[in-house]
C-alpha cells in the first residue's frame, strides 16, 4: 500500500533475507516481479539485482522478470 511505501521496510526485509542467504551459504539470491511492476523493478535494481530474463506464458495477466543478485 503507498502509505507503507519509501519507509525502508523492504530494504529492512531484504537486507534480513540477505544476511539469512549468506549465513546459508548461498552464492545467489534470485527475485522476480511482473514486467507491469515498475516499482518493484527500480526497487530491486536499487538493492543491487540485475536483471536475468523473463517469462510471459505464466498463466498471470503480465509477464515476469527475474534477477539475481551475486552474494560472494
Amino acid at each position: 500500500l503507498p502509505e507503507h511505501q519509501r519507509r525502508g521496510i523492504g530494504r529492512a526485509l531484504y537486507g534480513f533475507a540477505e544476511e539469512q542467504l549468506r549465513r546459508q551459504g548461498c552464492a545467489f539470491w534470485l527475485s522476480s516481479t511482473e514486467e507491469t511492476n515498475t516499482g518493484s523493478q527500480r526497487f530491486h535494481e536499487v538493492m543491487g539485482f540485475r536483471r536475468i530474463g523473463s517469462l510471459s506464458e505464466l498463466g498471470q495477466d503480465a509477464g515476469e522478470i527475474f534477477f539475481r543478485r551475486d552474494l560472494g
